[in-house]
């Protein structure tokens, strides 16, 4: 798709406003709950569970640092506060608020613009330790991201480990994020949204409201927290909560792309972690869930609720069950046992709207000596949206709950990620467009993680499909499943389950299940697309999904943006050589490995007197005088035409071709044996790339036509079924199949290895790593490309839809990857398998 999308930009058409589909419920599930007394292999310290450790984590953090420390340095020689050129909202502020296709209706009309030292009297980062109860939701619907900010706010030490480094006088603050698998930092000014307009924009009347008084304005209606146009702390002079909103809607292109989410989505990208869903009215045994999960809270778990709308209601309407709000995230941030009863503190961040059932602020429940355990709770009376509810009311009244398993260092992940092209739909729902397999070298407890790229950023030009996905496991070589995801909701970034594995080998295959949310002609009609918008968006998406291994560059260089490094301290010139060099060193290497002569040059040949090259004329050539095409081979054998009788074979390297005929496609293996001479066969023409006189049982595979003098000859006697001569010796092979004679003509596709055009057969690699590598019989009888892979045999144009992958929705694919996190001890090593045309068929 994002290759079609980018060859149609390229032509000036636009793509079209998609529908969103479905409805916002909370992320895809799977997890094993832990039964009492199991123990995992790999026992994490409670107290140090933090970011996912991975190589990029510390290179993330010492890269944003490094970048805060030059903005400060050169914001201090200028004299001058920071102002981010790549996410301006005074300057560029369309770009920065709204996305490709917000529709008027959906559109922010913020008042203004100003910097934190203009909003708040005596701004401070943090006040004590950020907490959930800090965040409030402003005039953007991303209560799924703060309330995933007030779970994470839980655990000690986590915002601030995701805020890395700043300079508040300077105006620079930097953050890092978790996104597809990478730590990515993100560097912020610090200009704001106000939502309070200046007093020249006042009315007449509202300015006598101020006595015509502009200082009083300004110190009344334009200072402190409550201006903010999106979110804000409760604590006033505290900026931590506008920053990070901000900077997450940096990294995902725009506010308007933070405008409804999954809370799950969110504690993942903040945590690095792994979110499972649990609808309540599936924990079969509440009292273990308890136990095993929710005392967990704040610990390595961070936990979010989520209650759905009812079938019978309109959504347009807010309706509200005892006070809580339908489709909308509540942060989970204690769970406690006070006096054998289980109690949940809960916070809604819109810092209002609180449950009004049994055990809410001031309900009849709260009498004698249980207003004594509310210092054991943590809590108090007020409307500020934090409230207690039992363990037994919490699992009867919501719908799901997510869970976010927050790593320690003593975890490990491994990740490996592919563009498949699934089947034209409609197709069966079935498993065969991806799989992928892995290797674990120790037992160990594992999460396995299949996901969809992060297209936040993107999403407006995602294609024409909303994917969804289950998957299983086996052992390598075993019938029975080993694991499977369990089946939560629908249309999630995410599927995983939880569970022990053994050492060994193991294949994850795939489901794929897709809803049609955009018409296939999207893409055509739109000349309103912001097209400066629109070249960032593309960015974004060719960067995310370059980290498919197979994935195609084509068309796509004038919308990639170039790694921030590869200009440093050279000039244009300097560049361009030093990336001509290394492609003509990486081409002289394949050259090196298929053994190819390089293409002649003008430089060579004899030179005048003056040290020029002697260049002859060119003479036009009678037809009879044009040469026959070389074979590929014709510095192993030559064959002479002394008179019609006699001919001579020079001996060659014997390389017998066994082919077996199946679903009209042919599958070869070819083996390389002795160097030995092909005796003569009166009457025939014998191939010196066929370099054996065979039956009817085996392909001959003649890889160029015969020579018209040779073609006419009469046929060879024939060979007794099933036996191929070589030195006159019967060797016996496979039964008698149909032949089948090559038919492509040598401008109709290149050899990868020799970089020829050949006529004849093509042989496919089905490996994925080798994108497009097909190969001739010489460099596959050469065994120049790794032995060890696999290979398909196309003998001509006919059998070439067996391997197109290509059908009535040409545009769609998707970028999918498995990660799997194990103990540091047994690391992951994963590969993935594509689906290779319709040689997998019921």
């Amino acid at each position: 798709m994002f290759n079609a999308l980018t060859s149609t930009f390229l032509r000036k058409t636009i793509p079209t406003q998609p529908t969103e589909p479905g409805r916002p419920t909370p992320l895809p599930q799977n997890s094993l709950l832990r039964y009492p007394g199991q123990q995992l292999p790999q026992q994490q310290h409670l107290d140090k569970a933090g970011l996912l450790v991975t190589q990029e984590l510390s290179k993330a953090i010492d890269r944003c640092k490094a970048k805060v420390r030059r903005i400060v340095k050169d914001c201090k020689r200028r004299n001058c506060r920071f102002r981010d050129i790549e996410f301006d909202l005074e300057e560029d502020r369309e770009r920065c608020l709204h996305g490709l296709m917000t529709q008027e209706n959906e559109r922010f009309s913020p008042a203004g613009v100003s910097r934190i030292h203009q909003i708040f009297e005596d701004p401070k980062f943090f006040i004590g330790r950020p907490e959930s109860t800090d965040i409030v939701q402003g005039a953007l619907g991303d209560c799924w991201f703060l309330s995933a900010l007030g779970t994470v706010a839980t655990v000690p030490g986590l915002i601030e480990k995701m805020c890395v480094d700043r300079d508040e006088k300077a105006g620079v603050y930097g953050f890092i994020f978790w996104r597809d698998c990478e730590w990515v930092d993100v560097i912020i000014d610090d200009q704001l949204f106000v939502s309070v307009p200046h007093y020249e924009e006042l009315s007449y009347k509202e300015k006598t409201l101020y006595h015509q008084d502009k200082e009083k304005y300004n110190l009344a209606a334009r200072k402190g927290g409550k201006t903010l146009f999106f979110a804000r702390s409760r604590q006033e002079n505290e900026t931590w909560v506008p920053l990070i909103e901000k900077a997450f809607a940096k990294l995902h292109g725009d506010f308007a792309s933070m405008d409804g989410g999954h809370c799950d989505e969110a504690a993942e990208d903040l945590t690095g972690g792994v979110s499972t869903v649990f609808h309540t009215n599936d924990i079969m045994d509440p009292n273990e869930f308890w136990e095993s999960e929710m005392l967990r809270a704040n610990y390595d778990r961070a936990f979010a609720c989520y209650l759905y709308s009812m079938p019978g209601v309109d959504e347009t309407i807010s309706v509200q069950v005892e006070g809580l709000l339908m489709r909308h995230s509540y942060s989970v941030i204690k769970a406690t046992e006070v006096k054998n009863r289980r109690f949940l503190k809960i916070r809604n961040p819109w810092s209002r709207a609180e449950w009004t059932g049994r055990w809410s602020d001031g309900s009849k429940e709260w009498s004698g000596e249980w207003l004594e355990a509310l210092d054991a709770l943590d809590h108090q009376f007020g409307d500020d949206g934090v409230f207690i509810m039992e363990y037994e009311d919490f699992l009867n009244t919501w719908t799901v709950i997510v869970r976010t398993r927050i790593f320690d260092s003593s975890w490990c992940m491994s990740s490996h990620w592919l563009n498949c092209k699934p089947r034209s739909f409609p197709c069966a729902w079935d498993y065969g467009d991806i799989s992928f397999t892995f290797t674990l070298p120790e037992p160990t407890f594992a999460v396995v993680v299949l996901g969809q790229l992060d297209d936040r950023y993107f999403r407006d030009i995602s294609g024409t499909s909303a994917w969804t996905f289950d998957f299983v496991i086996y052992k390598k070589g075993d019938t029975e499943i080993y694991h499977s995801s369990a089946h939560s909701v629908f249309w999630k970034r995410t599927q995983h389950l939880e569970g022990e594995f053994e050492s060994g080998d193991y294949v994850v295959h795939v489901r794929l299940d897709r809803s049609i949310i955009r018409d296939k002609d999207w893409s055509q009609n739109l000349d309103n697309v912001d097209k400066r918008k629109l070249s960032r968006v593309m960015a974004e998406a060719g960067y995310a999904r370059s980290r498919a291994i197979n994935f195609d560059r084509s068309n796509q260089n004038t919308v990639l943006t170039n790694k921030a490094d590869m200009f440093a301290g050279q000039d244009l010139v300097a560049l361009e050589y030093d990336v001509y060099s290394k492609q003509k060193k990486a081409q002289d290497d394949h050259r090196a490995a298929y053994a190819i002569q390089p293409p002649a040059s003008p430089h060579d040949g004899p030179r005048s007197e003056d040290g020029h090259n002697v260049v002859d004329s060119p003479k036009a050539l009678s037809p009879d005088q044009i040469p026959l095409p070389p074979s590929p081979a014709e510095t192993v054998s030559t064959i002479e035409e002394e008179d019609s009788s006699h001919e001579t074979v020079a001996p060659v390297e014997v390389s017998m071709t066994l082919s077996v005929k199946t679903n009209n496609l042919t599958v070869r293996d070819t083996m390389r044996t002795m160097s030995s001479p092909i005796p003569e066969i009166p009457g025939s023409y014998t191939s010196a790339r066929s370099t054996l006189g065979l039956s009817n049982g085996i392909t001959h595979d003649p890889i160029h036509e015969p020579h018209p003098g040779l073609a006419s000859r009469p046929p060879s006697p024939p060979i007794p079924n099933g036996v191929a001569t070589i030195n006159h010796s019967p060797v016996a092979v496979v039964p008698s199949l149909p032949t089948v004679q090559p038919s492509f003509n040598a401008t109709e596709w290149k050899c990868f290895g020799c970089e020829r055009n050949p006529a004849g057969a093509r042989h496919v690699c089905l490996e994925t790593a080798c994108l497009q590598h097909e190969f001739c019989d010489d460099c596959i009888r050469n065994a120049s490309h790794p032995a060890d892979h696999h290979y398909i045999t196309i003998d001509g144009p006919e059998e070439l839809d067996k391997l197109n992958n290509s059908g009535p929705d040409e545009s769609e694919d998707v970028v999918l990857g498995l990660r799997v996190y194990t103990n540091r001890r047994s690391p992951a090593t994963i590969q993935g398998q594509l689906r290779h045309g319709t040689l997998l068929q019921w």
